[in-house]
């Protein structure tokens, strides 16, 4: 695994990025080719781009784009597209960088990063190799329900169990460090990133420590 600085340098040095941009999202599709030429004119190059017109595919799709071994992968979209990219590059010697195409953009807001789409590109361009806390939670399970007996009322309880937090991955930003979440999902790198709207029953989304937005 690279250093920060280390792959930061080959980045910057013209290293191997990919683009993946799930064009079903709310702003995904309007502003696709836009940011396509946005990305080009910063002079950032891409080895291989992923249009995403089926989100049950972006599993498959991510499996593709790390098979190319990039050093960054740019992910256009919104919180449950970068939920899905963390979980595929989180503790992995890869940078995610992250165009907020979606609807809330959490995750991008919690690492106060650019929501329009100038700022997006720039941060990728200008930006810097940074780390990122995730974590992950288990639903909250019921107990079984005790055999009644006579006698006084009886009341269950529910118990929740929180696994141990995943080590801090990276991410690709032109800011200061974050302030840490107090529940987001699991760990990865970024290089500017969104996170989905979290409820208290089932959250099971990678975070990425090192995003890239734009």
């Amino acid at each position: 695994m690279r250093s920060k600085p280390e792959l930061q340098s080959a980045i910057r040095d013209g290293g191997r990025a990919v683009l993946l941009v799930n064009v079903r999202s709310r702003r995904g599709r309007r502003l696709y080719g836009t940011a396509r030429r946005m990305l080009r004119e910063a002079g950032l190059e891409f080895a291989q781009v992923f249009p995403v017109n089926d989100p049950s595919r972006l599993r498959e799709l991510f499996a593709d784009a790390l098979a190319l071994e990039p050093d960054l992968v740019v992910v256009g979209g919104g919180d449950g597209t970068v939920a899905e990219a963390v979980t595929h590059l989180a503790h992995r010697d890869v940078a995610l960088g992250v165009l907020p195409l979606g609807t809330t953009n959490n995750f991008a807001r919690s690492l106060e990063l650019p929501l329009d789409l100038a700022g997006a590109v720039r941060t990728l361009r200008d930006g810097k190799v940074a780390d990122v806390d995730v974590g992950w939670f288990e639903s909250t399970v019921p107990r079984p329900e005790p055999r009644r007996r006579p006698g006084p009322a009886t009341a269950t309880a529910t118990r929740s169990r929180r696994a141990p937090p995943a080590p801090a991955p990276r991410r690709w930003t032109g800011r200061r460090r974050p302030r840490r979440s107090r529940a987001r999902p699991p760990a990865a790198r970024t290089c500017g990133t969104s996170s989905p709207t979290w409820s208290a029953s089932a959250c099971r989304c990678g975070w990425p420590s090192t995003c890239r937005t734009g």
